[in-house]
């Protein structure tokens, strides 16, 4: 089950460009977010020797440098080859933004005691929240608008708003019976006051409605403030996940 969630989690946020590669999985989108610009190395036949693996590798990073990028590998439990790491490690391979998938069952969930406005697809004034409270430039933003477009998965783009003014906003992804949740992020000015909360409530019940029972998301493992209020929701950790990125 924990390998399809990693199915999933690449699914609900979209890349560019993916290529296949004896079974991994290249994704690239204009160097935005790890996620989408990165080796997911899930399949593929376990190779004899490590010069096949080193080949691999090679052609991996003849593709991002050829689209101006350093590449990054995604590193699971459920990495092909299972010494893919290591190999990695001993080419100079760094390991950074170690971090968590999390799994909640979506039961006995309180209703949000604010409403939070929804959209079902990517609008400007959603894009411009997101880009606002998380800093984003504007190739980053024009990345996000491309990613998200593409997909046909259902979507919900939530805002939470205080007198006319938004404080936290996020996205809700369904697949299957999974809602995924990124781009979560509260006004600095506004944290600490149960809005992070109040949104996360209002995706939840959105994806309920919409038949989700279970919702999963990752997160940074040095984010404490983030791993705090998904814990008290009842998230808890499936597995843990780190890039490996090439030395510059």
């Amino acid at each position: 089950m924990y390998k399809h969630i990693e199915e999933i989690t690449l699914n609900t946020w979209p890349a560019l460009e993916t290529v296949l590669l004896k079974g991994w999985i290249i994704r690239s989108a204009d160097g935005y977010t790890k996620r989408a610009n990165s080796v997911s190395p899930l399949y593929g036949a376990e190779m004899s020797n490590q010069e096949s693996v080193e080949e691999l590798i090679r052609i991996c990073d003849n593709y991002y440098s050829g689209n101006g990028l350093n590449s990054v590998f995604k590193m699971t439990p459920y990495t092909v080859p299972a010494n893919l790491d290591s190999i990695l490690d001993a080419l100079g391979y760094r390991v950074i933004d170690e971090s968590s998938v999390r799994l909640l069952h979506l039961d006995q969930l309180p209703e949000p005691s604010l409403i939070a406005a929804r959209q079902d697809s990517i609008t400007d004034e959603w894009l411009g929240t997101v880009a606002q409270l998380n800093n984003l430039t504007v190739k980053q933003i024009d990345v996000t608008r491309k990613m998200l477009q593409r997909s046909t998965l259902q979507q919900g783009f939530f805002t939470l708003y205080q007198e006319d003014s938004p404080v936290a906003c996020g996205l809700g992804v369904i697949q299957n019976e999974y809602v995924g949740l990124y781009d979560i992020v509260t006004d600095m000015n506004h944290r600490r006051n149960g809005f992070g909360m109040q949104l996360l409530l209002n995706i939840l019940q959105w994806g309920i409605s919409a038949g989700a029972k279970y919702s999963f998301l990752q997160v940074v493992q040095q984010n404490d403030a983030a791993i705090g209020l998904y814990t008290k929701l009842g998230y808890r950790e499936l597995y843990k996940y780190w890039y490996r990125m090439k030395p510059e």
